[in-house]
């Protein structure tokens, strides 16, 4: 018999995760194309790359959490 509660649960705790990997991915992708362009693109590169440090604290705490539940 499966437990709809902890399914669910572990549902909701999946989420937040891919948003932190896809958000990831793209500020990569964007932060190698704006230092690429070069000008304006410097500031976006900036960005994104302050975006992507983010989204790698998030995983690193989501991580701990887990281990340490």
């Amino acid at each position: 018999m499966t437990d709809s509660y902890s399914s669910s649960a572990a549902q909701k705790s999946v989420m937040p995760r891919m948003a932190l990997w896809t958000g990831l991915v793209v500020s990569a992708a964007a932060n190698v194309v704006a230092n690429a362009v070069g000008g304006w693109g410097m500031l976006v590169g900036a960005a994104t790359g302050v975006l992507a440090l983010a989204c790698i604290a998030g995983l690193v705490v989501d991580h701990r959490n887990r281990r340490g539940a």
